[in-house]
């Protein structure tokens, strides 16, 4: 009988501690924001400006939460080689901003510079409610195109169409 209630306790506990994961895991992905900038590009005469906003800061009673982003790239840079490795922002308040141009490096204070590049861009926020914004010009503002950052689900399936219309 105690061999049986060792076991018991040992399965019971390990069930706890698997499920205590999956909680674990499922706040993690509820308090990330993933954006994609389908379009950015320092080449050819054009620069990028890119704005991550952390709106958790509302007059609704949403949990104000702080956190940084990492900054993905995805393509390719002017003198070939790869695209730098993610860049880590500063922490952004709630109702804080972080901005930066691909021109200037990416993201301020990384080690490894975006300068050159031209591609997309996943920043994966850990706070939820993370907004972006982008503006691709030449450098005299003459010709522009500027976008909202989609936001991403959380698991993406390659069977499901992606769209705007969020």
């Amino acid at each position: 009988m105690k061999k049986f209630y060792s076991v018991l306790v040992v399965t019971v506990a390990l069930l706890v501690l698997v499920s205590m994961d999956k909680v674990v895991a499922a706040e993690r992905s509820e308090n990330q924001t993933r954006l994609l900038f389908p379009f950015v590009s320092n080449q050819g005469g054009f620069d990028t400006g890119i704005a991550i906003a952390n709106t958790t800061a509302d007059p609704f009673g949403t949990t104000e939460m702080e956190g940084t982003c990492a900054v993905h790239y995805f393509g390719a840079m002017a003198v070939g080689g790869y695209p730098p490795p993610p860049q880590t922002t500063a922490v952004i308040p709630a109702g804080g901003m972080v901005t930066f141009a691909i021109s200037q490096g990416g993201v301020p204070g990384s080690a490894h510079s975006a300068a050159g590049f031209q591609g997309y861009i996943i920043a994966v926020c850990d706070f939820p409610l993370a907004h972006g914004f982008y503006i691709v010009s030449d450098l005299g503002l003459k010709i522009a195109t500027s976008g909202h950052a989609l936001v991403l689900p959380s698991k993406r399936k390659t069977s499901v169409i992606e769209s705007r219309g969020q």
